[in-house]
């Protein structure tokens, strides 16, 4: 049975079947906050007598809605995966569109601009290893 209780909700659900056999019960109770917590049975006991309205189903009405929600999360999922892609490629494409215009007509000195800057890293690395080889380096 699923035990729905207000102000505070209390969801008691057996299962049955396969390698579980015999009713089980599980309490949950919907905090102040909106979050839901699993909850014992005197917590829950305690929410009923209280004065929470009792509503009962069984889990054959229940599931359903279980299945519903599950085919929602499913197609939310697959919406994401379907979108992305083609944003992912149409951000590539305007940042390169972007860069392109912004780099156009100087062409000459971006490229003296790297050979500079690859230049000054050999050295770097020259030095660095020439100062290795003596013993000097850090």
């Amino acid at each position: 049975m699923v035990a729905f209780l207000a102000p505070l909700a209390v969801y008691v659900v057996p299962v049955t079947g396969g390698i579980i056999t015999g009713a089980v019960a599980a309490y949950f109770v919907k905090t102040s906050d909106g979050a839901i917590a699993e909850a014992t049975e005197e917590a829950a006991n305690a929410a009923v007598e209280a004065g929470a309205e009792l509503i009962q189903t069984t889990f054959a009405e229940l599931a359903p809605r279980l299945e519903g929600a599950a085919v929602k999360f499913k197609e939310a999922g697959l919406d994401f995966l379907r979108y992305a892609g083609p944003a992912v490629i149409t951000g590539v494409e305007n940042t390169y569109n972007s860069a392109r215009g912004l780099l156009r007509g100087k062409e000459d000195e971006i490229i003296a601009g790297f050979t500079v800057g690859f230049i000054a890293l050999l050295t770097v690395v020259y030095l660095y290893q020439s100062v290795k080889a003596v013993g000097d380096a850090v």
